[in-house]
């Protein structure tokens, strides 16, 4: 009987040796995972402010566009007020007769 308690006393240290790998393997590991984490963290954090200046920079983009649809707007009307001159003098019987 005692030679059976010695066995199993065998048996299980080396199980609980195993078990010990294990932990210290799943410690190590877990270890990695964090620093996988913060790195990711600060990735996402890069990634915001990138996002922000995209968006402050699209906002510029559209005033710009804006103020040069306005000026495309201005050149158009005074392109027809020039048409309508460059009209007029050339059909120096305009100005002569204005309601024809």
């Amino acid at each position: 009987m005692a030679k059976s308690m010695v066995e199993g006393q065998d048996g299980m240290s080396k199980d609980f040796a195993k078990v010990r790998a294990g932990m210290e393997m799943m410690t190590v590991n877990m270890d990695g995972m964090a620093n996988d984490m913060g790195d990711l963290s600060v990735n996402i954090a890069t990634m915001t402010d990138s996002i922000d200046v995209m968006n402050k920079s699209m906002a510029t983009m559209n005033q710009s566009m804006m103020m040069m649809n306005q000026s495309v707007a201005r050149m158009d009307a005074n392109m027809a007020k020039m048409a309508y001159d460059m009209n007029k003098f050339t059909r120096p019987e305009s100005i002569m007769s204005p309601f024809r």
